[in-house]
């Protein structure tokens, strides 16, 4: 039988308290880098995205997309842009209103609205946009232009133009003009027939008389022959394609201009939206197209903004 000494109790022995304290000990040297070491800050990531602002069938709209999602679209008076947080830098990109065709069946279409790109590194304020419109046939288009909004009112921060009419002989001046050449002279001189264009008028040297000696000093003319003006060039001038016939009254001459290459009677395309096409975008707003001209008797479209981030 077994039998227990009341004066016997229950404990650990030396050997086993100094046992345990030595696992405890390595289990608190091994977790002190764990208490003791600083985590560091995660760094928030660089935002990225864009905002559009353009005429969605005559309606101002305004849209967010924060990583390629689209937030909802917004049907506005004008557009407002808020400072994206962790936004590194900003690309406003602008263009005006788009310059409407000519009325008439001899003219051309209307130039795109200018475009630009603006480079921001950083944007403290709510930005105001307001897209140009674009012109109705025989109208003018307006400018796009982006402003700072506070308290002490709006700064303007970026502009672009709006774009020009589509001419005609009407219309004609030499902004349109390439090149003037004197394609014949019913006299000759020693010296050569010469043709220039200015803004408001072209500049014709011409031989009003025979004198290949070159002795009469009257016999080599110049004149300025006004568009538009008193010598009619533009009511006496033929076009064909991006030619334009003139022959004065007195038949001394006859002259040639080249006008510009890229007015024809299709609607001029804008640098925007070949901008909006080469970096993927395929929203609602290159349906728009926004600045482009507009066809020969068709307005131009409106202008629009974008900014990416």
């Amino acid at each position: 039988m077994i039998t227990f000494d009341k004066n016997n109790k229950l404990a650990f022995s030396l050997f086993e308290t100094l046992v345990v304290m030595g696992i405890v000990a390595i289990f608190v040297t091994a977790s002190a880098n764990v208490f003791t070491k600083k985590r560091k800050p995660v760094a928030e990531k660089a935002s990225h995205g864009r905002f559009e602002c353009y005429y969605n069938s005559g309606t101002l709209t305004q849209q967010y997309f924060i990583e390629n999602m689209p937030r909802t679209a917004e049907t506005v008076s004008i557009c407002r842009f808020k400072p994206i947080k962790n936004a590194q830098y900003y690309i406003i990109n602008l263009v005006g209103g788009g310059g409407a065709g000519s009325s008439s069946s001899s003219g051309y279409g209307g130039n795109a609205g200018e475009y630009h790109s603006f480079f921001v590194t950083d944007i403290g304020k709510e930005l105001q946009i307001t897209p140009g419109k674009g012109a109705a046939v025989g109208g003018s288009s307006t400018s796009s232009t982006v402003d700072t909004v506070d308290s002490s009112g709006t700064k303007t921060i970026a502009e672009v133009l709006g774009g020009g009419y589509g001419f005609d002989k009407s219309t004609m001046d030499g902004s349109h003009v390439l090149n003037c050449t004197v394609t014949s002279a019913k006299y000759t001189c020693s010296r050569q027939p010469y043709c220039k264009a200015y803004t408001d008028s072209l500049q014709v040297s011409y031989c009003a008389m025979d004198d290949i000696a070159g002795t009469e000093p009257d016999a080599y003319v110049t004149e300025q022959l006004l568009f538009n003006g008193d010598y009619g060039i533009n009511k006496t001038s033929t076009m064909s394609g991006t030619l334009v016939n003139y022959s004065d009254a007195a038949g001394n001459y006859e002259l040639s201009m080249m006008v510009d290459t890229n007015m024809t009677t299709a609607a001029d395309v804008s640098q925007f939206t070949n901008y909006l096409q080469a970096i993927g975008i395929d929203t609602d707003i290159v349906t728009a197209a926004p600045g482009n001209g507009g066809a020969q008797g068709q307005p131009g479209n409106d202008g629009a903004a974008v900014i990416i981030w």
